[in-house]
């Protein structure tokens, strides 16, 4: 997952994972962090998978994760979907003030 702290005052922090149950701790469960005024600090905890027989095996990077950048949500798509809202209500439109012609 991903977490953010905003507003931290400046000063030393322990930041500390709790391993969830089925996996082992790939890396250090904790990192201590000295946060300045302003500044923005990334911690990575590595996790992997204990299978049934025992072994560990590393799970699988998410797809589209590329070096330090999430997935995208979808808003990439706003403008196509704006447009297809636009042409949507335009046709509605047209449609009204045709029904309506036809009435009188």
């Amino acid at each position: 997952g991903h977490y953010e702290f905003l507003g931290l005052e400046p000063g030393y922090y322990l930041v500390k994972e709790l391993v969830p149950a089925g996996y082992v701790a790939t890396s250090s469960v904790q990192v201590g962090v000295e946060v300045q005024s302003g500044e923005a600090y990334r911690v990575d905890f590595n996790n992997a998978v204990v299978s049934t027989g025992g072994e560990i095996t590393r799970p699988p990077q998410s797809p589209g994760i590329i070096g330090d950048h999430l997935p995208r949500t979808g808003f990439d798509q706003l403008p196509l979907i704006a447009i297809a809202a636009a042409l949507l209500m335009v046709g509605l439109a047209t449609l009204l003030v045709g029904l309506k012609r036809n009435r009188a």
